[in-house]
């Protein structure tokens, strides 16, 4: 009964804050969607007994090969990967999915949702030294399937790194959601 009771208490809080982003402004809108994703995160962190949230994992390794133009040939690369997800103990509702790889650095699409809608997707390339320094980020908050905001920062990336980069985060975040649904 007590996750039940949690997870009407969630789905209320997070709905709650759904007709609040209606009728605000956009800069008003992001800030509340960035504390949104403070919540989830905290209730991620605090949840250590998973009485709230369930955790989803799937770690593999991963080949790809990929054709130099210049040179006339193909240079394999391999790693590892993981998918992460944070869903409500009765399944209902995804809050949060995690794609991490490091085929070309270590490289991260990072989904949040509310009411399994996607509200914000980022994805990063960090370098592989032991302090993960950032090379190139990139953050877009929704609202439906209209963007509020998109954010870029880091350096200019060699082709091959921003050839990675060559998808919609709201097609791939959609798409990450119905396989984490599974």
């Amino acid at each position: 009964m007590k996750p039940i009771l949690n997870t009407l208490l969630l789905t209320f809080t997070f709905s709650s804050f759904s007709n609040a982003l209606s009728a605000q402004s956009k800069d008003d809108q992001i800030t509340e969607l960035k504390t949104y994703l403070k919540k989830v995160d905290s209730l991620i962190i605090n949840d250590e007994n998973s009485s709230r949230i369930v955790r989803t994992i799937s770690e593999g390794t991963i080949t790809s090969k990929r054709a130099r133009h210049a040179k006339r040939d193909t240079v394999e690369e391999s790693g590892g990967f993981g998918i992460y997800g944070f869903k409500s103990v009765v399944g209902d509702s995804t809050f949060k999915i995690v794609y991490h790889d490091n085929l070309t650095k270590n490289f991260y699409e990072t989904y949040y949702f509310k009411n399994n809608e996607l509200i914000y997707a980022q994805v990063e390339y960090k370098d592989e030294d032991k302090d993960q320094t950032l090379l190139y980020r990139k953050e877009v908050f929704y609202t439906g399937r209209d963007v509020l905001k998109e954010v870029k920062s880091g350096k200019k990336l060699s082709k091959p790194l921003r050839a990675r980069l060559d998808f919609d985060l709201f097609e791939r975040g959609t798409q990450r959601l119905i396989v984490i649904k599974k």
